[in-house]
């Protein structure tokens, strides 16, 4: 791979990995975020039902503050001690049912124009007037108390049935203390609401009767009204709410969702309806909404259970991560104009590289093919161009070395060619000395023979080994040898 292509890549990947680090944080400031939201959304909701159960613990307790006076308590005693010693309990209390049923002037039934004007009936429409006065709306649809035996024995109207031990609600308020019933239309209210029973007791601790109210529900459609998506964001406008009871009856919803007060449970995703009977906080994220499921369980109140309601925050996932994508936008922007001065960076750091290391590569080789005049252009004073400099130096001298070489082979051509002439003269002069008729002896500096011609062994009968080396005094009379060395000792 050339070296272009080779940073090319390198700068592509580091750009890659810039942009990596970046989508991965912007995936997990996603999840915090809607982790935060989900926290904020499931405290809030919880919030608003355990003030819809503040609020229900509220009305019992203006009941069982009424139950507990001594008037009270003492105009129910009298009635159960009334009833008690009828001997024939139950036959009396159907027969007055069905009294109670039959059409007719209350002339003609006195017993129903003393519970209706009984003390405890009057204070009991003093209450439920002073609550609608308050609210501007009526608050109790109405109230009436039974006595031990279920007969009724106060009341704000004419309700449906005297006898009420026989119901559902007033088994259950009798052996837990309150029954809250789920939202329902109430006929002789006329109007939607929840039935709560209270049991109270005598002085002694035993049971003395129950007190049961149909509170309209609009006072809790209030409470949920007044959560606002101001609670969560000011700038989120797209929040809904939804709150359905346990069995999936719309209570309140700003979604235009089914019918009040019907079973909506159709109108939910089935991941969505598994979240709303389980009973568990929980979440789910789907067609471009968050919607986060928020139960009270175990909240409750001192007096009751918790009503397993579901109250659902809904909002527009691009409102939630509004400002982390307007931030990812602001991050892509800067990336990309990052990226575009990198890359032009990179190209213009690139290119003069590049184009050194060519010239560096390209006068090598010509330098490797004998041309010592290669030359690299130095542009600046970095690592390439200390390379370059030194390169050329080395050229440089190189280039004198080469001339040198060269001048010192031509001076050893010459000497060669004066040393074989002379050796070609030599061998010319010794032919003609070995010819010579003559005896010729030539002798070095200290007088040994080194050169003997053939008429010199002749004459003194010697061969040339014998005499080579040898002193010349060797072939000269005992009486010239003094002479001779004489001589040579001058010379």
């Amino acid at each position: 791979m050339k070296l272009i292509h080779k940073l090319i890549l390198g700068l592509i990947l580091f750009v890659l990995l810039i942009w990596t680090g970046g989508y991965f944080a912007h995936i997990s400031s996603r999840t915090i975020l809607k982790n935060l939201f989900i926290e904020n959304a499931e405290s809030l909701a919880e919030q608003k039902i355990d003030k819809v159960h503040n609020f229900l613990q509220h009305r019992i307790e203006i009941f069982q503050e009424f139950a507990s006076q001594r008037q009270f308590q003492q105009e129910i005693a009298l009635s159960n001690e009334q009833f008690s010693q009828n001997a024939e309990i139950q036959s009396f209390i159907t027969e007055r049912d069905h009294q109670w049923l039959q059409p007719g002037d209350k002339e003609q039934l006195p017993f129903i124009n003393d519970i209706l004007q009984s003390w405890i009936s009057d204070e009991l429409r003093g209450k439920a007037l002073y609550h609608e006065k308050k609210n501007g709306f009526r608050v109790f649809g109405e109230v009436f108390v039974t006595n031990k035996y279920g007969a009724v024995i106060a009341a704000t109207q004419k309700i449906t049935d005297y006898r009420q031990d026989d119901e559902y609600w007033w088994s259950v308020a009798k052996r837990e203390g309150i029954y809250i019933g789920d939202i329902a239309y109430d006929e002789s209210a006329a109007m939607y609401g929840m039935d709560i029973g209270i049991r109270f007791d005598d002085e002694k601790g035993g049971f003395a009767g129950i007190i049961k109210l149909v509170l309209n529900v609009k006072d809790i459609i209030n409470i949920i009204k007044t959560f606002t998506h101001h609670d969560m964001h000011a700038s989120h406008g797209s929040m809904e709410t939804t709150l359905v009871t346990r069995e999936g009856k719309l209570i309140y919803s700003t979604t235009g969702m089914g019918v009040l007060f019907d079973d909506v449970t159709g109108d939910f995703e089935r991941g969505e309806l598994e979240i709303l009977l389980s009973d568990m906080p929980l979440h789910i994220e789907s067609r471009g909404r968050l919607v986060v499921h928020a139960h009270a369980n175990g909240h409750g109140s001192k007096s009751f259970e918790d009503l397993g309601w579901t109250l659902m925050i809904s909002h527009r996932t691009s409102e939630i991560y509004r400002g982390i994508t307007d931030l990812r936008n602001k991050i892509l922007m800067v990336s990309a104009g990052v990226t575009f001065f990198a890359l032009l960076l990179g190209y213009s750091m690139a290119v003069p590289f590049l184009r050194a290391i060519r010239s560096i590569r390209d006068a090598v080789i010509k330098t490797a093919e004998g041309d010592l005049d290669a030359h690299i252009s130095v542009y600046a004073d970095d690592e390439l161009g200390q390379l370059a400099t030194a390169f050329n130096d080395m050229q440089t001298k190189l280039k004198k070395t080469t001339v040198s070489r060269d001048e010192l082979v031509r001076e050893m051509s010459v000497r060669k060619s004066a040393e074989d002439g002379l050796l070609e003269g030599e061998a010319r002069l010794r032919s003609i000395i070995d010819t010579a008729s003559d005896a010729i002896i030539s002798i070095d500096s200290r007088g040994r023979m080194i050169f003997i011609n053939s008429a010199a062994e002749l004459m003194f009968g010697y061969s040339t080994s014998e005499m080579a080396g040898h002193s010349a005094k060797k072939l000269m009379p005992e009486r010239f040898r003094e002479y001779h060395e004489k001589g040579m000792e001058r010379y």
